[in-house]
């Protein structure tokens, strides 16, 4: 878990720097998903961008009580529309801390099994458009 927790803020971190795109769209359950293409080395990522407010954690997840940090996990699925219509899924997890019962810290990407995932900026664009439609719910 310590692994997972770390590589989240790498890439929160990564996140957090030159961005390129981003898009977003809210949904039903009060969570906003987005899109985003960021540099990484000689690739281009393309990410899902999560905006979570800890209260839907909170009201969704019996969290423990204890006065010692500890780390959550939801998982949350998007979906990416292409210009033709088409939806892609990709899901993950969105990583998240709390004490005390109560959320401290979510982070802003889903984290999603196969890694990150690259593209060729130009044919994301021709594909997704410059700002794609995202939709997403948790799966709790």
């Amino acid at each position: 878990m310590r692994f997972l927790f770390m590589t989240a803020v790498s890439l929160l971190i990564i996140g957090c720097g030159e961005s390129g795109q981003t898009a977003s769209s809210a949904s039903v359950s009060g969570i906003q998903c987005g899109h985003k293409l960021t540099p990484y080395g000689d690739n281009t990522v393309s990410a899902i961008t999560v905006s979570l407010p800890a209260s839907v954690i909170e009201n969704s997840v019996d969290l423990p009580v204890s006065d010692t940090n500890a780390n959550g996990v939801v998982q949350v699925s998007a979906k990416i529309k292409t210009l033709s219509g088409q939806q892609v899924v990709r899901s993950g997890n969105v990583l998240y801390q709390y004490k005390n019962g109560k959320v401290t810290f979510v982070n802003t990407e889903i984290q999603e099994s196969g890694g990150m995932v690259t593209v060729n900026p130009e044919e994301f664009e021709a594909d997704f458009g410059k700002y794609p439609t995202v939709d997403c719910s948790l799966n709790f």
